[in-house]
């Protein structure tokens, strides 16, 4: 996975996941994007996401509609 999209609630989800079928470190490596939707993510969730996967996320005001960010 490159790129990922979602709501802070799967953001959240991510940073906890423990299950062995999910190779989370697989993810960091290969991660370029993110784009959180809907909500803004909580700070302490954003600086969690930054600091485990190295990417930051942009912030797309909602899923629905397009955001301006370069893909």
């Amino acid at each position: 996975m490159t790129f990922f999209a979602g709501v802070p609630t799967m953001y959240w989800a991510l940073l906890e996941q423990q299950a062995s079928d999910v190779d989370v470190s697989a993810i960091a490596r290969n991660l370029r994007r993110a784009m959180a939707g809907v909500d803004a993510l909580p700070v302490e969730i954003h600086r969690r996401f930054e600091e485990r996967f190295g990417v930051t996320s942009a912030r797309g005001t909602d899923c629905r509609r397009p955001a301006r960010w370069p893909l």
